[in-house]
C-alpha cells in the first residue's frame, strides 16, 4: 500500500481545497493570490500545475519535475518560505515514486526547516510513508503517531483519516490484520464523513489486503470497489494496485490464467509507481510459473529482480523465491540453491532491521539506567562519608548509638525481607491458581463440547429421524418441543464452552477478542454496547492477555446479571507501556458501602488480581446512577507472568 500513499495525500490536498489561500512567507496571516506579488503568484501557479501533472494526469512527469525545481529555486531566491516548502514536498514525492528514497527524505527534512506547524502534519505523514516503503515499520509507526499528536494540537480542518489508514497498513505488514481493521474502519468513516473518495479507495484496498490475510472469501469485492473508484476519479495508482492484488489473490487460489490477465491489465495502466511495476512483473512471473511456461517466467522474474534492486529492495525475497522454483523445476539445482540462499539472506537482513533498532533502543535505555545507577552510587558514597564524620564527632556515645541503630536497621530489614518473601509466595500461589483455573476451564470446555455436545447432537439427529416417521398430532407436537429444547441446549452449551476457553483471544489477540465479545453481547439485544480501542497494543504476554480478557468478561457478565442498563461503554487504551480499561454502564448502580463481594471471579478477586499485577483499580457507583470501573496495568512490569 505504501507506494501510493504520497499520491493520495497530495491528491486529497488538491481536491479538498475549496479556494486558493496561502500562508505569507513573513508571518502567519493568510492572503489570496490577488494580494501577493508577481513572483510568488507565478511560483504558486507552477506548483499547482506540477501537482496536477504528477498526481492526477500522470503524464509529462519531466515537466512536473522541472516546474517543482524552478519553483523551489525561485522561492529560495526571493525568500518565499511557503513556496519553498510546497515545492520541496512535490520534489520529495517525485523522488519517492522514482524509488530514490535518500533524495526524498532530504527534501522532506528541507521542507521541515521552512514549513509551518500545519505543514508539519504532512511532513511527518510523508516521512512515515517513506520509512514504511523501506520496510522500517517501527520508525514509520512512530511518525504516524507523531502526526496524530499534531492533529490533536491543531487540526485546522484536516482529517486524520489518512493516518489511521496508514497505521492499518503497517499492522497488515506485521501480520496483525485483525487489529488493522479497527484503524481502517475509522479511516473509512473519516473518508465518508469528508466525502473523500481518493482516501476511501485507498482504505478499500487495505481492507481487501486485511481480509485476504484473514482468509475471508469476500476480500476481492474490496479490490473491485477500489478499482471502480480509481477509474471514476482518474487514480491510476489505485487501479494498478487493485489489479495487482486481484492477480495475487487469483494465483494464490491456483487460477493462473486469471492471475496473468489481471497482471497484464495492470501493466497497461500508466502510473509512476516503480514498486508497482515490479509487483506486476512478479505477478506475471508467478503466473507463468504456475502455467509451466518456465522460459517466460525466468525472463520476467529476472527483470523484476533487477528493478527491485534499484527501487524496491523489500520485494527481492519474492523474486528470489520464484526464480529458485523455476530453476528447480527445470532441473538446474545449483541455480535453485543459489536463489534460495539469496532469498534467506535477504529476508534475514530485512527482518533484522527492526530487531537492530529495538536493540539500539534497549541499549539507550540501559545506558540511561547505568548513568542513574552511577549517580546513586556517588550519593551513597557521600552519605557514607557524612556518616563517618558524624560518628567521629560523637565518639562519646557513638558505639552504643551505632549498635542500637544497626540493631533497629537489622530488625527492619528482616521484617521487610519477610514481608517481600510473603508477597512473592502469595504471587506464586496466585499464578498457580490462575493457571490451574484456566487448565480446568479448558478441560471442562473440551468435556462440554466433545462429550456432552456430541451426545446432545446425536439425540437431536435421532429425534429428527423419528420425526420423519408417521405419528399423531400429539406426538408431532412433543417431537417439535423436544427438538426446540435440544437446539436451545446446544446453543447454551457452545456459548459456555467458548466462554470457558476463549479461542478468539488466541486467534486474534486481546483488542480484537474483546471487540468480538462485545459484538456477541450486543447481538443478545439486552442493551447497546459500544467498544472503543485507543492507541496501539503491541505483543503482550499471553497469560497477561488472558487475565485482562477474563477481568473485562467478568465485569460485563456482572452488568448483564445485575445492572439492567440500556447502554454500556467498554474502552481499552494503551499509552506507552500503560494498558488501561474502563467499563461504564447507566444501570441501576449500587450502594458501595453495603457492597458484598461476590465469590469466584468477583470484584474482590478482580481487585486482588490487578494488585498482584502491580496495577491500579477504581470502582465508583451510586444507586440509580450506574457504575464505572477503571483499571490500569504496566505491560512492561508484567512482560512475563
Amino acid at each position: 500500500m505504501n507506494r501510493y500513499w504520497y499520491a493520495i495525500f497530495l491528491l486529497i490536498a488538491t481536491l479538498s481545497r475549496p479556494g486558493i489561500c496561502y500562508v505569507n512567507a513573513q508571518g502567519g496571516e493568510q492572503i489570496g493570490v490577488r494580494h501577493i506579488d508577481k513572483d510568488t503568484s507565478r511560483i504558486l501557479m507552477s506548483i499547482q500545475r506540477a501537482d496536477s501533472l504528477l498526481n492526477v494526469d500522470y503524464t509529462n512527469t519531466d515537466i512536473a519535475f522541472n516546474l517543482y525545481k524552478d519553483a523551489f529555486d525561485q522561492s529560495r531566491f526571493v525568500g518565499f518560505r511557503y513556496g519553498a516548502t510546497k515545492a520541496a514536498l512535490g520534489l520529495s514525492y517525485y523522488y519517492y515514486l522514482m524509488g530514490h528514497y535518500i533524495q526524498s527524505e532530504a527534501l522532506l527534512n528541507e521542507a521541515s526547516k521552512t514549513g509551518t506547524s500545519q505543514d508539519r502534519v504532512g511532513i511527518e505523514l510523508n516521512l512515515g510513508n517513506l520509512y514504511q516503503s523501506k520496510g522500517d515499520y517501527e520508525k514509520a509507526m512512530q511518525y504516524y503517531l507523531n502526526t496524530l499528536a499534531l492533529y490533536k494540537k491543531d487540526s485546522s480542518g484536516a482529517s486524520p483519516g489518512m493516518v489511521y489508514q496508514n497505521i492499518g497498513g503497517v499492522l497488515i505488514k506485521l501480520n496483525r490484520a485483525a487489529e488493522a481493521l479497527y484503524y481502517l474502519d475509522r479511516a473509512e468513516q473519516e473518508a465518508l464523513d469528508k466525502v473523500n473518495y481518493p482516501l476511501l479507495a485507498t482504505v478499500l484496498l487495505n481492507k481487501g489486503e486485511a481480509y485476504l490475510e484473514l482468509g475471508q472469501p469476500d476480500h476481492a469485492q474490496y479490490f473491485e470497489n477500489a478499482i471502480f473508484l480509481g477509474r471514476k476519479y482518474g487514480l491510476s495508482v489505485i487501479q494498478e494496485h487493485g489489479l495487482n492484488q486481484l492477480s495475487k489473490s487469483a494465483r494464490t487460489a491456483g487460477n493462473f490464467i486469471e492471475a496473468l490477465q489481471y497482471a497484464e491489465e495492470a501493466e497497461s495502466i500508466h502510473s509512476l509507481s516503480r514498486a508497482g511495476k515490479v509487483i506486476i512483473l512478479l505477478n506475471k512471473g508467478w503466473a507463468y510459473l504456475g502455467l509451466s511456461q518456465y522460459a517466460k517466467a525466468s525472463d520476467v522474474l529476472k527483470k523484476a529482480e533487477r528493478d527491485a534492486e534499484r527501487v524496491a529492495p523489500k520485494l527481492l525475497p519474492d523474486a528470489y523465491e520464484a526464480l529458485s522454483l523455476v530453476a528447480k523445476r527445470t532441473g538446474n539445482y545449483r541455480e535453485a540453491l543459489k536463489y534460495y540462499e539469496l532469498m534467506t539472506e535477504t529476508e534475514n537482513k530485512q527482518s533484522g532491521k527492526i530487531t537492530s533498532q529495538k536493540v539500539e533502543r534497549l541499549e539507550r535505555d540501559f545506558l540511561n539506567e547505568k548513568k542513574q545507577h552511577e549517580i546513586a552510587k556517588r550519593e551513597l558514597q557521600i552519605s557514607r562519608q557524612a556518616e563517618i564524620i558524624r560518628r567521629k564527632n560523637l565518639q562519646a556515645y557513638g558505639i552504643l548509638s551505632g549498635s542500637l541503630v544497626l540493631g533497629l536497621i537489622g530488625f527492619i530489614l528482616f521484617k521487610n525481607q519477610q514481608r517481600i518473601q510473603n508477597q512473592k509466595s502469595e504471587i506464586i500461589a496466585w499464578k498457580s491458581m490462575m493457571r490451574g483455573e484456566e487448565n480446568e476451564r479448558a478441560r471442562i470446555a473440551h468435556e462440554l463440547h466433545d462429550n456432552i455436545g456430541g451426545a446432545l447432537s446425536t439425540a437431536k439427529v435421532w429425534l429428527s429421524a423419528l420425526h420423519q416417521r408417521p405419528a399423531g398430532p400429539a406426538e408431532e407436537k412433543d417431537y417439535e418441543e423436544v427438538l426446540a429444547l435440544l437446539d436451545h441446549t446446544l446453543k447454551e452449551l457452545r456459548s459456555t464452552a467458548h466462554n470457558l476457553m476463549p479461542e478468539l483471544l488466541l486467534r486474534y489477540g486481546l483488542a480484537e477478542a474483546i471487540r468480538l465479545f462485545c459484538d456477541n453481547i450486543q447481538r443478545t439485544g439486552l442493551f447497546k454496547i459500544e467498544y472503543q480501542y485507543i492507541g496501539y497494543i503491541g505483543t503482550l504476554d499471553k497469560n497477561l492477555e488472558l487475565i485482562i480478557y477474563r477481568i473485562i468478561q467478568e465485569l460485563i457478565h456482572n452488568i448483564v446479571k445485575h445492572a439492567h442498563p440500556t447502554f454500556v461503554l467498554v474502552q481499552l487504551s494503551c499509552h506507552g507501556d500503560i494498558l488501561s480499561a474502563t467499563i461504564e454502564d447507566n444501570g441501576c448502580g449500587m450502594d458501595t458501602g453495603k457492597l458484598k463481594y461476590a465469590q469466584g471471579m468477583g470484584l474482590q478477586n478482580i481487585r486482588r488480581s490487578i494488585s498482584h499485577l502491580k496495577g491500579q483499580f477504581s470502582f465508583r457507583s451510586e444507586p440509580g446512577c450506574g457504575t464505572v470501573v477503571y483499571f490500569e496495568i504496566s505491560a512492561k512490569n508484567n512482560s512475563s507472568i
